[in-house]
């Protein structure tokens, strides 16, 4: 449904997103995926040392805070932490970015 709104309210800015080019990581910098695959050049691996389960799910929690930190700087929503006792349906679970945005004008959700 949110591809639809954004298609709705600005068709360029959903085709510019769906047609950014992929990319890998070589040497700690993104490239174009289609630079990487045929040139040679070794990608970065994106392994970590978890072992266990809890490691895993302490490895995405930090992540998920980091992704938060960096789609909406500064703000309440980055901050907080939601567990089981927030419905996946709460409205506190969503956050709108602004028009300035890193991702402008879009519906940020965060499972928990």
């Amino acid at each position: 449904p949110y591809i639809a709104e954004i298609d709705e309210a600005d068709p360029q800015q959903l085709h510019a997103l769906i047609t950014k080019p992929s990319t890998k990581a070589v040497g700690g910098k993104q490239k174009p995926l289609e630079e990487v695959e045929f040139s040679g050049q070794v990608h970065d691996l994106g392994w970590h040392e978890a072992t266990k389960l809890s490691e895993l799910l302490a490895d995405a929690s930090v992540a998920r805070r980091q992704l938060k930190e960096q789609l909406a700087p500064g703000t309440s929503w980055a901050e907080q932490v939601w567990g089981d006792d927030v419905p996946q349906e709460d409205e506190r679970r969503s956050w709108r970015s602004a028009d300035d945005g890193l991702l402008p004008n879009a519906i940020h959700f965060d499972p928990g």
